[in-house]
């Protein structure tokens, strides 16, 4: 007999790409799947075997004719073991069989009969025989395994298309198109037996059983495994969002009452250092208060909730705010703070402000803390991308103590700190720089970062930013021509300032001469210039110390004169200049006092202030004459104007009111540009201690600790509260017609929590019930609590830590002018 075996080299090879392919990748969860990676095992050893008995023992072994009968005998059992394999998983599918049961047994007694048939062929010669001078020769039983295999076959087609099955009609195809092949495989070995073509069908069978109804599952499998790994993410976010919430309320409940009596001890008379002991208080609250803000926001981004909340504002007065917060951070380091800036940056725009105040306070304070001495600069650049749209690039640089090139990976990891060890004095959550970059990431920008390790780090945000109509274009060109003429005497001994200020005043065409000291502005060599024509710029402090040796003291009253202040510079008696700079000088300051002659507008309370508490509070209160807030008499405005952003806070205005729902506006504590840098000093709230007292408000509160907060409060305001434990307390007062100015409400309580009970109210039939303003006083800060006040029938809200001022705010907005004298 001569054999043809490059069918079955072909067909191993196939058999084993299979099988490692489908042991990788199914699940065999399922009886069926087991069966089926069964059958191509022994589908593949079906066709080893067959070869090793004939070409490895017929051609090295001939006369060995044992060894040749077993050789024979395993060919034959993984033969026949297919038909058998083919109709149990067939059934195992077309029944969903879990787990074998006994009566199936049954079904594998003719493979039974012919196993013993085969394993005992030695000594019978039913099924074949074996000599050296013939070689193999069927047996006269050999139709007994034809029949059995017949069996299998038909079997299997009947339980396919049996009306208990569940398969679809590609599995019954499938099943007959199998049938088939295996019969036309051993017709043709059975009419020609040089032809061994019996493996190559199993192989090709398997391959088309892979290809239609196997890879189906599989991939059914793996959409069922997508489904369930989403599924299990949304299951842990929300677990995570309980658990922030959670968090958050417990945490802001005593956090309420530490802020709030430590708000009520400052405004008492207290020695100076009980005051110190209470602004140490506040200053560890306020960090702690925006460590959990950081972890909320993060979460957020992490959970794709977090929203954009653009407005229009005054980038001017925006720089400026960052500008002071930073300088108060380093008052006690030996460090400068430089800000340049390129031309042309357009003073109004549209854009999230206070997202970008995140980025760039999270970016300048971890340059504060990272470097010792030296300089942090800040430098601003814009680039035109269109008509409407620009791109701001903010590079912060610093001379502190760089990053190593293998931690520059983890520079934006959350939770990590590089170089963790070295920098172990300095504190932080690991959280700023990973937050800051996922932000700039949702603004359509980014953060890029250089350092060289012991020189220093500059770290670079890039964010777009809508151009608004700015209609002080023309006012600049004015301003400049008014201008031309004039020359400026610089006084500033300091290298480093007077580079600066040089630069910034050749940005605005100004000529400059630098003098060394106040008396060589009265040179003969100056008097080409009148006096008109000179504009005296000096060191304050330097003028100080020699303002007894001037000789021309006189001269400056005739000249036009600007003083440069350091940032926590105090006037003297009598000393107090006309107008002045205060570092970090800018070209936004500089026009501004050139041009506008408006001082660049910080209150020397309201920096000392900032300075016992600047690595805390992001708040300044304005001068008088400061001309910070957006121009009241542009018409789109409005937002910016007080009414509008008390809106921020209370939610009523359409703008903010996005940002709250997405929780960026988390009340009165978590602004990181807060109202006051927007507002002057006279239109800030101002109240005396009468002004008040016509007034009566209930507060609803499960905790009596947050019930004695706000009453203590809302005491020192003059106001007389009511306070009760539980929103079904408060329904039976308003039942029996008690009536209240406004209700205080907080969330999260036993029974009936603040928007049920705010739900019930709204439904009573008493007019004053469903007119009565009633404001969520709560801890629960998370994402989308303001939709559901505002859906409860809620008019504001306030997130706690809640302060007087707050209190104040709340009262002016909502209660009727008549009950406030």
């Amino acid at each position: 007999m001569k054999w043809n075996y490059d069918f079955y080299i072909a067909s191993s090879v196939v058999l084993i790409v299979l099988i490692i392919y489908y042991y990788r990748v199914a699940e065999l969860n399922k009886l069926s799947r087991r069966i089926y990676g069964y059958f191509q095992i022994i589908c593949l050893a079906s066709c080893v075997t067959d070869m090793f008995s004939t070409v490895v023992l017929r051609k090295y072994f001939p006369d060995m004719t044992g060894l040749n009968y077993f050789g024979q005998m395993v060919g034959y059992t993984f033969q026949h073991l297919i038909p058998c394999m083919y109709f149990f998983y067939i059934v195992s599918m077309a029944r969903d069989i879990k787990t074998i049961r006994k009566k199936m047994l049954f079904w594998a007694i003719p493979a039974i009969i012919e196993q013993v048939m085969i394993w005992t062929d030695y000594f019978t010669d039913a099924l074949f025989s074996y000599s050296v001078s013939e070689g193999y020769r069927r047996g006269p039983f050999m139709p007994v395994l034809i029949v059995c295999t017949v069996y299998y076959f038909a079997a299997a087609i009947v339980q396919a298309f049996s009306k208990e099955s569940v398969l679809e009609r590609r599995y019954k195809l499938v099943t007959i198109w199998f049938m088939l092949l295996s019969f036309a495989a051993m017709l043709t070995q059975m009419l020609n037996p040089e032809i061994v073509v019996i493996g190559a069908s199993s192989a090709l069978g398997c391959l088309i059983m892979q290809m239609t109804l196997q890879n189906n599952i599989l991939i059914r499998q793996a959409n069922h495994k997508e489904i369930e790994a989403r599924q299990a993410a949304e299951e842990a976010n929300r677990a995570k969002s309980t658990f922030l919430a959670n968090m958050s309320h417990e945490i802001r409940t005593p956090m309420n009452a530490i802020c709030g009596m430590a708000d009520i001890l400052e405004k008492c008379e207290l020695t100076p250092l009980e005051h110190e002991y209470v602004e140490t208080i506040q200053t560890a609250a306020e960090s702690l208060l925006s460590i959990i803000n950081d972890v909320l926001d993060f979460s957020k981004i992490d959970a794709g909730k977090m929203e954009l909340c653009p407005v229009e504002y005054r980038f001017d007065s925006f720089i400026e705010g960052i500008e002071n917060v930073i300088s108060a951070r380093i008052f006690d380091k030996k460090l400068e703070f430089e800000v340049s800036m390129s031309e042309g940056i357009p003073i109004y725009m549209y854009g999230d402000y206070a997202k970008i105040n995140q980025i760039l306070i999270n970016i300048l304070s971890n340059a504060v803390k990272f470097t010792d001495s030296g300089k942090i600069k800040l430098d601003i650049r814009s680039k035109q991308i269109n008509k409407n749209n620009i791109e701001l690039s903010f590079a912060v640089s610093d001379t502190g103590i760089g990053i190593k090139k293998e931690d520059m990976g983890k520079l934006f990891n959350q939770f990590s700190q590089v170089d963790a060890m070295r920098n172990r004095k300095r504190e932080g959550t690991g959280l700023g720089l990973a937050l800051a970059k996922k932000i700039a990431q949702l603004m359509g920008g980014d953060i890029e970062v250089r350092s060289e390790y012991n020189v220093g780090s500059c770290f670079t945000a890039r964010i777009n930013q809508r151009i608004c109509n700015d209609d002080s274009e023309e006012l600049r060109r004015e301003a400049a021509d008014k201008y031309r003429n004039k020359t400026i005497f610089l006084y500033e001994n300091d290298y480093s300032s007077r580079t600066h200020l040089i630069e910034i005043f050749e940005q605005l065409n100004l000529h400059v001469i630098c003098i060394n000291s106040i008396d060589e502005i009265g040179r003969e060599v100056y008097n080409i210039y009148s006096d008109e024509q000179k504009l005296f710029v000096y060191n304050y402090n330097a003028y100080l110390r020699v303002k007894n040796k001037f000789s021309s003291k006189e001269l400056l009253k005739k000249i036009k004169n600007i003083a440069l202040l350091e940032f926590y510079t105090v006037f003297e008696e009598n000393e107090m200049p006309g107008l002045y700079i205060r570092k970090p000088y800018d070209l936004f300051k500089i026009y501004r006092v050139l041009f506008e002659e408006k001082l660049d507008g910080y209150n020397i309370n309201a920096i000392g202030k900032l300075l016992k508490n600047g690595h805390a509070d992001n708040s300044l209160i304005k001068l008088d004459n400061a001309d910070v807030e957006v121009d009241k008499s542009r018409s789109y405005k409005e937002n910016n104007q007080p009414e509008s952003r008390q809106k921020a806070v209370n939610g009523s205005d359409n703008n903010i009111e996005k940002a709250q729902e997405s929780g960026d506006v988390r009340g009165n504590t978590n602004r990181n540009i807060k109202e006051e840098n927007f507002k002057k000093q006279d239109s800030a709230v101002k109240v005396s201690g009468d002004m008040f007292k016509n007034i009566r408000v209930a507060i609803v509160d499960d905790n009596k600790v947050n019930l004695r907060v706000a009453v203590t409060q809302l005491r020192q305001l003059g106001v007389m509260a009511e306070v009760f434990s539980s929103g079904g307390a408060i329904i039976k007062a308003l039942e029996r017609e008690r009536k209240y100015d406004m209700i205080f409400m907080d969330h999260m309580m036993p029974e009936m929590d603040g928007i049920e009970t705010t739900k019930v109210i709204r439904n009573m039939a008493s007019q004053d019930c469903k007119d009565v303003p009633i404001i969520a006083l709560t801890a629960n800060a998370v994402t989308g609590v303001e939709r559901e006040y505002k859906e409860a029938g809620m008019n504001g809200w306030m997130f706690k830590p809640v302060k007087l001022d707050d209190f104040k705010e709340i009262l002016l907005k909502f209660v009727s002018k008549e009950k406030v004298s």
